[in-house]
């Protein structure tokens, strides 16, 4: 038996389009983690660039691989601790 995995870069636009159309005045952010758990965050980022707000990664390196691939705003989820006073 075959496992095949399709995905639809028109369906993902449009899941997109009726989140926003619900958050009204609201920001979309795309989180696109782990290459988008292995469906390629490069093609998905390309493909929602022009909808998504801004986009949300999990690491520098998550970080560098897609800010050639998208012109909005990248928020790095992962804290950065070198010189924190408390």
């Amino acid at each position: 038996m075959k496992n095949e995995l399709k995905i639809d870069l028109n369906i993902i636009r449009e899941n997109i389009k009726n989140y926003k159309d619900k958050l009204g005045k609201g920001k979309f952010c795309a989180v696109v983690k782990a290459d988008c758990y292995g469906l390629g965050a490069k093609k998905i980022c390309e493909a929602i660039d022009d909808i998504a707000d801004y986009f949300a990664v999990s690491s520098r390196r998550e970080l560098f691989e897609i800010k050639r691939h998208v012109s909005k705003p990248i928020l790095l989820l992962t804290p950065i601790y070198k010189n924190i006073t408390i």
